[in-house]
């Protein structure tokens, strides 16, 4: 699928999202079903997907807010994705592992509102027309010339 699809269907996805989670639906199982939720066929779509929420879960960091997508997202069996907090695969060391305990309690933990939902897509609205991975590579590289420190500034900063 074209990747410029991404940020479209991202839209669409947090739409939908902020729907099911301020009406109280429950965690979602799978990205089929994601797919489901905007119109696509969902066994035809996981990789894209995959980006797609992806890009919702770095416009959450950019905004400083709890991963929506990681938590509310989850694979078919109720576990969540954890390959999402592996990053690039040439890393020596994942920066990303010092704070998993603490993106995965705050994402679970987080009471979504109106407002949080604004933030977010204001967020998402800021991120330019282009794939989900350069953007990603973007903050790879801001942590490789800053460090930790980065993500530790960044994480969650709406919340303090």
């Amino acid at each position: 699928m074209n990747e410029l699809q991404e940020p479209k269907r991202a839209i669409e996805l947090l739409a939908a999202l902020r729907k099911h989670i301020l009406s109280g639906g429950g965690l979602i199982l799978g990205y089929a079903v994601a797919a489901e939720m905007i119109g696509l066929k969902g066994s035809d779509n996981g990789r894209h997907l995959g980006q797609v929420v992806s890009r919702i879960d770095l416009a959450s960091f950019l905004a400083g807010l709890p991963s929506l997508s990681l938590h509310w997202i989850r694979e078919t069996d109720g576990k969540i994705n954890r390959e999402a907090l592996r990053g690039p695969k040439g890393w020596a060391i994942n920066p990303w592992l010092e704070f998993e305990s603490a993106i995965l309690e705050k994402a679970a933990t987080y009471q979504w509102t109106a407002e949080s939902f604004d933030w977010l897509q204001a967020s998402l609205d800021r991120l330019p027309n282009e794939g989900t991975r350069p953007l990603w590579k973007r903050v790879d590289d801001s942590i490789a010339k800053k460090g930790t420190d980065f993500i530790r500034h960044n994480l969650h900063r709406r919340l303090k």
